[in-house]
């Protein structure tokens, strides 16, 4: 509009992703990272492959392996998933690392990616995740507490509560 350069012509690639985000992905020797608006690089540019930003994540790949990087341009956990979910909305990812799935939030692993089921037993509130005999553990967002697995059954969350079958 008022021709200014807003991404230095030192980039092999630029995507503009600025109609999904703040960021726009560029490519450098044959590897990817995030432009902000100002032209200023987000992180470093050092991942073999990068998703847009959703709710203030992105997810990128290095070495084969994934995690996500927060909006300041740092990784929110060591880069060891062999496939991720976008942050959502109630900001948090799930992972999947050697067939197991757990989840992250912003500030890093919530759920370890020990588990064959890991999903939101009330959306935003609840999650619920199943190990290799069954149980279900469950971890609550708000609170941050995390509820190792011992249910057998848990039934529908009513005003906060659940009936649920322990194993003896």
């Amino acid at each position: 509009k008022n021709n200014r350069v807003i991404i230095p012509p030192k980039y092999d690639a630029i995507c503009d992703m600025f109609y999904l985000s703040k960021f726009a992905v560029v490519s450098l020797d044959g590897y990817y990272g995030f432009v902000g608006r100002d032209g200023k690089e987000v992180g470093k540019i050092i991942y073999d492959e990068v998703l847009p930003f959703k709710n203030g994540h992105a997810a990128v790949r290095r070495d084969g392996y994934w995690t996500f990087l927060n909006e300041n341009g740092h990784e929110v956990a060591k880069p060891v998933y062999d496939n991720v979910r976008n942050f959502d909305s109630f900001k948090i990812a799930f992972v999947i690392r050697n067939g197991k799935v757990g989840a992250l939030s912003e500030k890093g692993e919530v759920i370890p990616a020990k588990y064959d089921v890991c999903r939101y037993l009330v959306p935003g509130k609840v999650i619920m995740f199943v190990d290799s005999k069954n149980l279900i553990g469950l971890y609550f967002v708000a609170t941050k507490k995390f509820v190792k697995p011992r249910y057998k059954e848990i039934f529908d969350f009513v005003d906060g509560q659940a009936n649920a079958t322990t194993v003896k």
